[in-house]
Order: structure tokens, then C-alpha cells, then sequence
């Protein structure tokens, strides 16, 4: 079966439908939990097999995201992969098909930057209608440091040609079976060019676990999380988009101007959520009775970690219409009040005639 003819359908009944569908349906009552998954024993699970492990929000306090609370996002599933034994080959509309292992990928010049992996999934169980797929709700998302190489630079070793405008990603993940379709995702030439889209083999300056992709990964900023493929294996250059099913038949939204035309999803949109305090947190004085039931209190960690910044106003010294926003250097005990209108002040040889500045 071609993954052009596979449908969405197809795919359901050659991976089983009773294992394909169990994520989506609600959990009947007195069902067991499955166990915990060694080093990720804080995160809800969401899925055995292939493993899913969506992030509790009390964890997500952290700029960084610690490993043990980072979330997994998987489609298939692979053995570990020796780092030793591990290569990539790069190849389809090149001059030069070429093959790197892990050695060789840090002889090209690392860098490290902040990335913030997001699954396109993410608060998929809010959605109304109820959407198929894994019912994630706010957690399939997670921020570290990542080290690793410019995707530019090893295409540049490849040198692609002219006619390659599209690049996929293949990893070692194999599908459940011989007719269902491997885990293929691509993205435009100018996103594979992009100086932030990278082949990482490092978080939090340590190897890349196992479940996180390890030992090298691909990783496409900005994108959704499906586009930075784990396990990598192949590169591959194509003249157009991957014509799969993760690129056709999943991963996919409807066009605005017609919701019959699909596209495969790429760009995340920006998304904002409170993780303290914690929903249903109370705050404020204790009761002035010293009855013994009083409503919560906002826990002291909490309000360290939300100090608000010190900011005052301040007047561009040639410009008055003009206001810059500026950190004061220590807390001021003075209530807000507006800026006053400008005021002319007597000329000296060392002050310019309406200038000022107030603090908010």
C-alpha cells in the first residue's frame, strides 16, 4: 500500500483499531492507571505504548523544564540507539549524498540555543466537538537549552540542488506494522536553512535521553513539535512536499477560504496559561475573628515567584511626548500616580528647557 493511497482510514485498520483508538476513548470508571514510566514517575500518562507522558501544570514553573517533568511525544516506537553506532545519511536532490555520524556532526561548530517544543495536540481536550487523537490538556509543552549544529551546514556539505525546495526527516521509529505508515515529516528549504533549525544531540548539557529523541535529533523552532522527528536517521531533499500520510492525512487543518483544502500544519501560534497560582488558589489577609477556617493562602513559594518588576516612566530628554519604560533601582513606597503635563523650567548652560521625568 503507497503512503499517497493510505487513508486516514486505512491506517486504522492496518495498525488495529481497538490500539489506535484507545486514547481516544474516555476510561471507564475503577480502569487501572498504567504504571509510571522510570524517571518520568511525575508525569500523567497518557498513553503506554507508544509512550506519552503530558507534563502536570504544577511543574511548568521552571524556565528551563527539568528532564524528569519535560514531556514525550510519540507516534511510533524504537529500541536505544548505541550513539557509538548511530549515522544519518543525506540524500535525494544532491550532489553529493553523503553519510555522518555522531563524531563527525561536532566537528561542523556547535551551537546552543532555547527552544520550546510544543506537540500541535496540545489542549486538544478542550476542544469542542471532541477531536481524536491523545486528550492533551495543557502540558505537551516544554522549554530547555539544546545544543547541536546548523541543518545548513551539513545540506551545505550535500549541496543541494536547485530543484530541492522541501527537506523530510525519517527516524529510526518504526511503525506497528508492515502496512501502516513510517513517521515522515518535512519542511520548506527556507526553514531548513534557518540558522535556528538544528540537528541536536544535547539538552540541558547532558546527551539527549532516549525518549526525548536521543541520540541526535532534528529540531525545527517555531514549528509544531512533530516536525522535530527523533531518532533521526535520513535526510532527505525533495522538489516538493513530503507526500505522506503524516503530512496529508494527519497533522492537517482546514483553510480558512475552504474548509475542504487542507494544508499540513507548520507555525505554532502563540499560547499563554497561569500556572501560579493554581486554579481554584485563594489569597488575601486572614480573617480578622481567627476563625480556624479561612480561605487558602497563596503559598509563600508562589508569591516569590511572581514579584512584579519595579518600572517607572521617564520623559526622553528631547522629546516630552515621548515615554521610555525603565527598572527602578529600589522599590518606592510612594502611591501611583499619573505623569504631570510637561513644565517649563528656567534655561541654564546645563538643563535643556522641558525636560522631566516622573515615576509611576
Amino acid at each position: 500500500m503507497s503512503q499517497k493511497a493510505l487513508t486516514r482510514r486505512g491506517f486504522l485498520i492496518a495498525t488495529g483499531a481497538a490500539v489506535a483508538t484507545s486514547a481516544l476513548r474516555p476510561r471507564p470508571t475503577g480502569a487501572q492507571t498504567p504504571p509510571p514510566i522510570a524517571g518520568k514517575e511525575k508525569l500523567i500518562v497518557r498513553s503506554p505504548r507508544p509512550v506519552n507522558l503530558e507534563t502536570p501544570l504544577r511543574e511548568l514553573t521552571a524556565y528551563h523544564t527539568p528532564d524528569d517533568v519535560f514531556f514525550v511525544r510519540n507516534n511510533c516506537d524504537t529500541a536505544p540507539i548505541d550513539p557509538a553506532q548511530w549515522s544519518v545519511k543525506v540524500e535525494g536532490e544532491v550532489d553529493s549524498p553523503l553519510v555522518l555520524r555522531l563524531d563527525d556532526l561536532k566537528k561542523l561548530g556547535a551551537i546552543s540555543q532555547d527552544v520550546t517544543l510544543e506537540c500541535a495536540g496540545n489542549g486538544r481536550a478542550f476542544h469542542t466537538p471532541r477531536a481524536s487523537g491523545i486528550q492533551w490538556e495543557h502540558g505537551a509543552v516544554g522549554n530547555q537549552a539544546w545544543r547541536g549544529v546548523r541543518l545548513a551546514d551539513v545540506l551545505a556539505l550535500a549541496r543541494p540542488r536547485p530543484a530541492g525546495r522541501h527537506v523530510a526527516f525519517d527516524g529510526a521509529d518504526k511503525p506497528p506494522t508492515p502496512q501502516a505508515p513510517d513517521f515522515i515529516r518535512s519542511v520548506p528549504m527556507w526553514k531548513a536553512l534557518s540558522p535556528h533549525t538544528m540537528l541536536a544531540f544535547d539538552i540541558g548539557g547532558k546527551p539527549i535521553a532516549h525518549l526525548h529523541g536521543g541520540p541526535v535529533r532534528a529540531l525545527v523552532p517555531g514549528f509544531v513539535g512533530s516536525a522535530s522527528v527523533k531518532w533521526l536517521e535520513r535526510i532527505m531533499v525533495l522538489p516538493d512536499e513530503f507526500d505522506g500520510f503524516y503530512m496529508k492525512s494527519n497533522y492537517t487543518a482546514p483553510r480558512a477560504e475552504n474548509d475542504k483544502d487542507v494544508y499540513s500544519l507548520q507555525s505554532l501560534e502563540v499560547k499563554s496559561l497561569i500556572v501560579v497560582p493554581a486554579e481554584g488558589r485563594r489569597g488575601g489577609p486572614p480573617h480578622r475573628d481567627g476563625a480556624r477556617h479561612r480561605q487558602p493562602r497563596a503559598d509563600p513559594a508562589d508569591h516569590a515567584r511572581l514579584q512584579p518588576s519595579r518600572l517607572s516612566l521617564e520623559r526622553h530628554p528631547r522629546d516630552p511626548s515621548r515615554c521610555g519604560v525603565a527598572r527602578s533601582p529600589r522599590p518606592s513606597r510612594s502611591p501611583r500616580r499619573p505623569c504631570p503635563p510637561p513644565r517649563r523650567t528656567r534655561r541654564s548652560p546645563n538643563r535643556r528647557a522641558g525636560s522631566w521625568s516622573c515615576a509611576a
